[in-house]
């Protein structure tokens, strides 16, 4: 009775903990009773266990003995690993569900440098192979070859998100994929929002990184569509034939005139009402026009955001184009026709 009712305690402590308003950047977390129950009765594999059945033992030992901010757990798959970031985003005070798709996407430049991509990379680096960057139609593409096909749907309560991360996969010196890093994020209402029950509830951010080794990627190659996976192709590092990213241009003509500000800002807002830019991306190059401190370029992408806006928009309508000018000519031609 005492040990059952540490167990209740417990779990009502988590209960009404979780109701009060926080945002969570730390991977630290509430569990909730369910979380407590798999604490307290399911057994965790030790650093040294996971490494030793390891089909990767390079890879599960960067990532088994290694600190990461967000990830609360780690776990063994037939041929991998799952990192997993419950609560990622702890979001009760300032996002909810109809602005967590773009809170989300807005981190994804975010997940390509944060410290499980480092020593994702660095484990790669030193055992002498290169890799390739996806952008997140990529990503989608290899995580529906991995489960054989049809990916969870979006319910009432959950929202998942496939497409809106990097992929990054290595690649042997003769060309052949050796591993992958996957991401798949899973939104549902806090527990503050459902408790309140809510029509636009706060919304907690979870995410599940998978790490997939050869014997899985041998699974994955007779599932996955190559010519996807090469369109959304982001850059190559290390390998023979490295690649370019696409040309793109977030810039616009610096001009001291009002009329030229203004057409400049007209033609960002076509974009964002086509869905090409988001509200925070509008809002940023609007100050750049009002600051008239914008100068002109036609560079390579200055970041991989802004390589998958552009490969986005060719996605959805079709088109060609390799860079923001050509974009937001296009939305202008398009509104005079």
């Amino acid at each position: 009775m005492k040990y059952w009712g540490h167990v209740v305690s417990l779990s009502m402590a988590v209960m009404l903990s979780g109701c009060a308003s926080s945002y969570s950047d730390s991977g630290t977390f509430i569990p909730s009773p369910k979380d407590v129950g798999n604490m307290l009765f399911s057994k965790k594999e030790t650093p040294q266990e996971l490494i030793a059945k390891s089909q990767d033992k390079e890879l599960t030992k960067t990532f088994a003995e290694g600190k990461f901010a967000k990830v609360t757990s780690i776990n063994a798959l037939p041929y991998g690993l799952l990192l997993e970031c419950k609560r990622l985003y702890e979001t009760d005070s300032f996002i909810y569900l109809s602005q967590s798709r773009q809170f989300y996407r807005g981190k994804s430049s975010d997940f390509l440098n944060d410290d499980i991509a480092k020593a994702y990379i660095d484990t790669i680096q030193k055992r002498g192979n290169g890799y390739s960057i996806y952008n997140g139609e990529g990503n989608q593409a290899l995580l529906k070859a991995y489960v054989g096909g049809s990916l969870k749907e979006n319910t009432k309560t959950e929202i998942y998100m496939y497409d809106s991360d990097f992929a990054i996969v290595e690649y042997n010196k003769a060309g052949e994929k050796v591993s992958a890093l996957i991401r798949q994020a899973r939104i549902e209402p806090s527990q503050l929002g459902s408790t309140m029950g809510d029509r636009d509830p706060a919304v907690t951010i979870h995410q599940n990184i998978f790490v997939l080794f050869d014997g899985e990627l041998k699974k994955v190659a007779l599932n996955i569509n190559n010519t996807t996976l090469q369109n959304n192709l982001y850059k190559s590092v290390g390998l023979d034939m490295p690649s370019t990213p696409v040309a793109v241009s977030t810039s616009v003509s610096p001009s001291t005139s009002s009329d030229s500000k203004a057409n400049k800002i007209k033609e960002l807002h076509e974009l964002y009402k086509s869905g090409a830019l988001s509200e925070e991306e509008y809002n940023k190059e609007k100050t750049k026009i009002l600051n008239n401190d914008v100068k002109p370029s036609t560079s390579v992408a200055s970041s991989p955001m802004e390589a998958m806006l552009v490969q986005k928009f060719n996605q959805q309508n079709g088109t060609n184009f390799t860079s923001m000018k050509e974009i937001q000519e296009y939305a202008i031609t398009k509104k005079q026709q």
